[in-house]
């Protein structure tokens, strides 16, 4: 059971919040990838303890850092970030049987207008009229 559940109208006031940290974390998450595979093509190559590979190592550590933060960020909301290379991110919300689903937000969109059961993720969004 997640700690809360959104209406929509919730959900929507927190975007402008929510889509600049989705932005951060695409980046911040493409420069990781970068670092960690410099680090370990020096390290491939018996490399692992030069100064530069040292250098990429600490920058891997930084950038890991810095996801994790903007990931409690957005869990702080209230969010969870389900794919931070395409910015998805959900938000728990009751449908009016009063089951459990997700708003769903994608952060080229301009407001959450979309909801999946727990179980069907992105490829199963359903317009908020059907909510």
């Amino acid at each position: 059971m997640p700690e809360r559940v959104f209406t929509p109208e919730e959900a929507n006031a927190l975007v402008p919040q929510l889509r600049p940290l989705l932005a951060q974390l695409r980046e911040a998450h493409h420069e990781l990838g970068f670092a960690r595979s410099q680090w370990q093509e020096l390290e491939s190559f018996g490399q692992g303890e030069g100064e530069e590979a040292l250098a990429w190592r600490e920058k891997t550590e930084a950038l890991a850092a810095r996801v994790v933060a903007l990931l409690d960020e957005v869990r702080a909301m209230g969010a969870v970030v389900k794919d931070p290379l395409q910015g998805l991110a959900d938000f728990p919300a009751r449908r009016r049987d009063g089951s459990l689903v997700l708003l769903c937000y994608r952060d080229d969109e301009e407001r959450i207008g979309h909801w999946h059961p727990l179980e069907g993720g992105f490829a199963a969004r359903r317009p908020l009229v059907d909510l």
